[in-house]
Order: C-alpha cells, then sequence, then structure tokens
C-alpha cells in the first residue's frame, strides 16, 4: 500500500523474474491510484526492466521501459544500454523528438537495477557505509549512493524485524551539490535485505509504502 499522509494513495507490484543466480532478469513494477485517490489524480504506471547477472557484475541492465498513464499525461520512454560501446540511448515513443545517446561509464544502470546490484553485497552493509554506482535515469545520468543510517526494530507484516535504515543520494554528473535526498528506505538485516518499507517526503505531503 501506498499513503500519502492519511490518504490511502494506491498500491504498487513489485516482481523481480532471474533464473538461479547468475544469467537473466526482468524486473517489472506496476503502480496504481486507490478509488479514493483517483478522484483527485489517476495514476497507472507499468515498468520494465530486462539484464544479465554475472558474479562480477550483478544486476546489469538492457533495456529499461516506463510507460506513464497519469490524468492525460501518456509518455512510453525506453533505454537501450551498451555496455560494450559504453553507451545509453534515450527515447520517448510518443513524441516526436528523435533518440538522444549518452556515453555512460562502465557499469552504469537504472535505478532499479542498482538497488537490487546493492541488495546482492550484503557484506557491504555496515552502519556509516556509504556504496555508490553509477546510474542512467532516462536521459540524466547521476551517482548514486546508498548510505547507511543503521539498524532499526520496526513492525512489519512479517512480525517485528530488525532492519537497515538506508539514504539514497543522487549527484546529477556535473553538479558540485547532490539533490536534496528525503528518501528512506528500510530493509531487512539480514543476507536477503527484503525492503519492507520506504517514504519521501514531496510538495503535497510525506509518501510512504510498507510492504
Amino acid at each position: 500500500d501506498i499513503n500519502l499522509g492519511w490518504l490511502n494513495a494506491g498500491q504498487a507490484e513489485f516482481q523481480l523474474d532471474k533464473k538461479g543466480e547468475f544469467g537473466n532478469y526482468n524486473i517489472y513494477v506496476r503502480a496504481w491510484t486507490s478509488r479514493t485517490a483517483g478522484t483527485l489524480f489517476s495514476l497507472h504506471d507499468r515498468l520494465h526492466i530486462t539484464g544479465t547477472c554475472c558474479q562480477v557484475l550483478p544486476f546489469v541492465p538492457s533495456t529499461f521501459s516506463q510507460e506513464l498513464f497519469e490524468n492525460d499525461y501518456r509518455a512510453h520512454k525506453t533505454v537501450e544500454f551498451n555496455h560494450i560501446k559504453e553507451q545509453a540511448i534515450y527515447e520517448n515513443k510518443l513524441n516526436k523528438n528523435p533518440p538522444k545517446t549518452l556515453a555512460i561509464p562502465a557499469g552504469a544502470r537504472d535505478v532499479m537495477s542498482a538497488l537490487y546490484a546493492f541488495r546482492s553485497q550484503p557484506f557491504k552493509f555496515k552502519t556509516g557505509a556509504v556504496l555508490e554506482l553509477p546510474v542512467v535515469q532516462l536521459d540524466e545520468q547521476y551517482s548514486f549512493k546508498l548510505k547507511v543510517l543503521g539498524q532499526e526494530t520496526i513492525d512489519s507484516i512479517l512480525g517485528p524485524k530488525k532492519v537497515w535504515k538506508l539514504q539514497p543520494i543522487f549527484q546529477k554528473v556535473g553538479e558540485p551539490n547532490p539533490d536534496p535526498s528525503d528518501w528512506l528506505i528500510w530493509a531487512t538485516a539480514d543476507d536477503v535485505l527484503i525492503p519492507l518499507q520506504f517514504s519521501v517526503k514531496m510538495n503535497l505531503g510525506k509518501i510512504t509504502a510498507k510492504l
């Protein structure tokens, strides 16, 4: 469930399809507004990511596809990664602008693949640690840092769980300072690192989501 303050704003589904420890993977994300929130705004977005995993480079994306249905706004945004040429090609298939080619560093990922790559290395999670990867967010590049703030115990659908409290930080390439980070993630403090809760502050209020 996704909540905006007291309002149940909608729901989201996350699915990872992965064959074995290494090989191809698919990430599916779907989000939609609740009937109550739908009287204020309408949203039904879909995300699909494909890529490959290996021991040295886990969760390296090949394609990124984002379909947006938000009130009257429609978009189908894609990114194709060519890691050999160190390029990414961004395109919005519903407008007439030509595709945009970006030069990317080796190992660049989308944000979701980067989060799964971080989760594949639980031995790096220690209080004060900062994990970092280059990411491509559509037609822009960022340094994505995940700061480990410490451990807490929270109530969840799995009962009381000890979790890592994590702060994502995004710094746009070429900018001297990172974007203000109002994101927080709580993930189980074990080898699986299941994300149980996240929150983000926005102009409209604070959005929280729980597993």
